[in-house]
C-alpha cells in the first residue's frame, strides 16, 4: 500500500512462488522508493499490461518456461511464434485488447491451409495468456471458450511388411545419413526429435544402449533404449561419417538433421512412393514389438510414456526398475524381423516371440 497524492492505492507485486519472500520486500522497497518519488507504481504497472503485444506475451511464456520443458518443445514453440504469430494482424495487437473475434479470424485462415497447426497455435495463445494472468501481465484471456476449429483424429497408419521392405530397399538412393535415420526411427521406435539429436557422446558402446538426455525429450525425463545388433551395425557404419562431430546423424555441415527435417523427408517419400510420416514409423514399430509378444507395458516403456499402461502412477514414479532385459528382449525382437523381410524369409513366423507376461 502507498500513497499517491490524496489517494491510497495498491499495488500488487507478483505472485508466491515463483517470488521468494525476499523477492517480494525487494520489489516492495523499490515501488514505496518510486511513490516517494512521486510515481504511481500500479499505474506503471497497467501501462505495462496495455503495451505488451500478443506477440511479446507468447515471446515472455515461452522464454520464462524454457528450463521447464524439452528443447524440442520450446523449438517449436519459437518456430510457431515467428512463422505464424509474429507476422500475423493480431500478433501486434496489445494482448490486453485482443478479442476472442480477432483471435477466431485469425486462426480460421490458419485452418484453412493446415487445421492441425491452427490447433496448435491456440492452444500455445492458450497457455500464454493463462501464464500471463497468473504473471499479472494480462488481467483477461480472450481464449476462454475457444474451441479446437477442426477434430483431430488420431493417425492410425503402421506400415505393412511389404511397405517396411520397401521402404528400406528405397533408402539405397538416399544419403547414407538420412537413411540411417529413417531406419534407426523403425527400428527403436524413439520420437523424431530424439532420434534426430542423437549424439555420440550418449552412445554407449560397451552396454549397447544409448541414453536420451531430458532436454531432447517430451516431458524432459532421461530415457534409456537398448540398441538392438541391427541398429548398433548402422551406428557402426556412420562412425567414419560423423563420428567426429558432435551428432550421430549430421549433415554435410556438421549440424544435425533435426534442424530441417521436412527438406530430407519429402525426398525419402517421394522416392519410396509411400504416403507416411515419421511418426508412423515409432506406431509401426510398437505395433511390431506388440505383435511379437511384448506386452502392453514393455511397448508404453519402449515409447518413453511417462505413464506405463498396465501400471499405476505412483509405481510408474517410484519403480525404480527400468525393465531394460525386456525392453532389449523386444526391439532385438523386432530388429530380427525387419532382417527376415529384408532376406525375404519364408519363415518369418519362426521369430523368437516372448511370454506377454514380460514386462
Amino acid at each position: 500500500m502507498y500513497r499517491h497524492g490524496a489517494r491510497v492505492r495498491r499495488a500488487t507485486l507478483g505472485t508466491l512462488p515463483p517470488l521468494t519472500l525476499a523477492d517480494a520486500r525487494d520489489l516492495a522497497t523499490k515501488a514505496l522508493r518510486a511513490a516517494a518519488l512521486g510515481g504511481d507504481p500500479a499505474a506503471a504497472k497497467r501501462a505495462a499490461r496495455e503495451a505488451i503485444t500478443l506477440a511479446g506475451l507468447v515471446a515472455a511464456y515461452v522464454d520464462a518456461g524454457e528450463h521447464d520443458r524439452s528443447r524440442a518443445t520450446t523449438g517449436d514453440y519459437r518456430r510457431t511464434l515467428r512463422a505464424a504469430i509474429q507476422p500475423s494482424f493480431v500478433g501486434g495487437f496489445a494482448a490486453s485488447q485482443v478479442v476472442r473475434g480477432d483471435l477466431r479470424m485469425f486462426l480460421e485462415d490458419i485452418a484453412k491451409r493446415t487445421p492441425v497447426r491452427a490447433n496448435r497455435v491456440l492452444a500455445l495463445i492458450r497457455a500464454a495468456y493463462r501464464w500471463g494472468l497468473r504473471e499479472e501481465l494480462v488481467d483477461r484471456d480472450p481464449t476462454t471458450a475457444l474451441r479446437r476449429l477442426r477434430p483431430e483424429r488420431p493417425r492410425e497408419r503402421v506400415l505393412s511388411d511389404a511397405e517396411v521392405k520397401r521402404l528400406w530397399e528405397s533408402l539405397s538412393s538416399s544419403p547414407a545419413v538420412v537413411a540411417a535415420a529413417v531406419k534407426l526411427l523403425l527400428l527403436l521406435g524413439t520420437r523424431r526429435n530424439e532420434t534426430l539429436n542423437m549424439r555420440w557422446a550418449d552412445i554407449d558402446e560397451l552396454a549397447h544402449t544409448w541414453t536420451v538426455p531430458g532436454r531432447f525429450r517430451k516431458g524432459g525425463r532421461t530415457h534409456v533404449v537398448p540398441l538392438p545388433p541391427l541398429a548398433l551395425a548402422i551406428l557402426a557404419d556412420l562412425r567414419p561419417l560423423t563420428g567426429d562431430g558432435e551428432w550421430v546423424l549430421a549433415g554435410h555441415r556438421g549440424a544435425s538433421l533435426a534442424n530441417n527435417p521436412a527438406r530430407w523427408f519429402s525426398v525419402v517419400r517421394n522416392t519410396s512412393a509411400l504416403d507416411f510420416t515419421l511418426h508412423d514409423l515409432r506406431r509401426t514399430c510398437a505395433t511390431g514389438c506388440a505383435r511379437l509378444g511384448a506386452s502392453e507395458s514393455t511397448v508404453s516403456r519402449i515409447l518413453g510414456h511417462k505413464a506405463i499402461a498396465g501400471t499405476i502412477a505412483v509405481s510408474g514414479i517410484y519403480d525404480r526398475f527400468d525393465r531394460l532385459p525386456a525392453i532389449r528382449a523386444a526391439l532385438t525382437a523386432w530388429s530380427d524381423y525387419v532382417e527376415a523381410l529384408l532376406r525375404g524369409d519364408n519363415q518369418r513366423g519362426e521369430v523368437v516371440a516372448f511370454s506377454r507376461a514380460s514386462g
